[in-house]
């Protein structure tokens, strides 16, 4: 059963996004030896179009691939689009003793809830069908893809438990098209704007980045996309002619010697200490996040000496205290709207007896509470934007 009100279906978007990174740990370990980053688009607009309606998850991702590989591949970073697919028809190499899901390799045909070609009439989703190849290694394909591909399904790959197919798409507006875009962490923006106060994120890009990093929040928490606790170091962000594209933002994560993606690695960063007065460490995070967004300053920075231990490190309660310290400036630089979701997000207040984003209730109140109202913050500053 599902909360009533504007509801959305996470639950499918949230299953795509985990099987979308189990299909590139698959991938990856059946293509070059070049060591590799991957990184995932946080998208708002997707997470509000209410029940009933077609949610499309178009996931985009940035491959950047080492220069140095051993093939010599003429890409070092590629904007491409994957879509989960449904199959339909298996091939002609179908055995009999398979379910229709574990079709052996080849040709098939599948069912796709995203367009091939032309567009889906209102109010409801294109289906069609279509022949294609399964795809064996994910840079050369990469490769091939160029503009004229635009709208064109390259092929399919399937995720490690042969449970979803993913279809390769070049992007129909991609970001990055130019060899002069890089990314950039939201630490290191934090840490550059000290020193040039030019770089600093206006607020209309403050308001667009709250709003997709929110809604990102809900589309891939608990998935190797998004530790427990996040924060700036995980916020990515693109920079196009020396401008920071900071509506979309970006997850990364990087691949081990032997090609296969990073998972749990290396020690998810520590931003808080753990305690019973934080409900839920996933959305404190966010809020901690959007009080930075808001005050333009880590919250490191932001604390005073007395929120902290008399060795000057944090115990159990500093960032909650932080947090609620800062709060009242919150609402006098941001305004009521921007501060209620921060206030939502601190105490965990959405008047819900679960905490856990795996409830629905819960997670409807999130969106509620936080992404619809700053979806609001961010309309209201779209004329802003470059």
């Amino acid at each position: 059963m599902k909360a009533s009100g504007q509801y959305f279906d996470l639950d499918t978007k949230h299953s795509h996004a985990a099987s979308l990174f189990r299909m590139l740990q698959k991938g990856l370990l059946n293509t070059c030896g070049a060591s590799h980053s991957v990184s995932l688009c946080l998208t708002a607009h997707e997470a509000s179009k209410p029940s009933g309606q077609q949610v499309s998850d178009v996931f985009r991702v940035v491959m950047h691939h080492s220069a140095s590989a051993p093939n010599q591949l003429v890409w070092s970073i590629k904007e491409i689009e994957f879509r989960p697919m449904d199959l339909c028809i298996t091939g002609k190499q179908q055995s009999q003793s398979k379910p229709a899901h574990l079709a052996a390799k080849g040709t098939i045909n599948v069912r796709s809830s995203h367009p091939i070609t032309g567009t889906s009439s209102a109010g409801s989703a294109a289906v069609q069908s279509a022949s294609l190849t399964e795809i064996t290694n994910i840079c050369a394909s990469i490769q091939r893809l160029n503009a004229s591909h635009c709208g064109e399904c390259l092929g399919y790959v399937m995720d490690s438990l042969d449970t979803q197919y993913h279809g390769l798409y070049w992007p129909t507006a991609p970001l990055v098209e130019r060899s002069d875009v890089t990314l950039h962490s939201l630490a290191s923006v934090f840490a550059h704007q000290k020193v040039q106060s030019h770089d600093a994120l206006t607020v209309a890009q403050g308001r667009h980045l709250a709003l997709a990093v929110s809604a990102g929040m809900l589309q891939i928490h608990d998935t190797p996309w998004l530790p427990k606790q996040w924060g700036r170091h995980e916020i990515m962000l693109p920079k196009k002619s020396g401008l920071l594209l900071a509506g979309h933002p970006f997850v990364s994560i990087s691949t081990e010697k032997e090609n296969a993606l990073k998972v749990n690695s290396i020690a998810p960063r520590q931003y808080f200490p753990s305690c019973v007065a934080i409900k839920n460490e996933t959305v404190f995070a966010l809020g901690r996040l959007l009080i930075e967004l808001s005050m333009g300053s880590s919250f490191e920075e932001l604390a005073e000496p007395t929120e902290l231990s008399a060795d000057g490190t944090k115990n159990a309660l500093s960032d909650i205290i932080t947090a609620e310290q800062l709060l009242p400036f919150v609402y006098s630089k941001s305004g009521d709207r921007y501060g209620d979701a921060v206030r939502r997000c601190v105490r965990c207040d959405f008047d819900q007896w679960k905490n856990s984003l795996d409830d629905d209730y819960f997670k409807q109140a999130v969106y509620d509470g936080v992404v619809s109202v700053l979806e609001e913050e961010a309309r209201m500053f779209s004329s802003s934007l470059p």
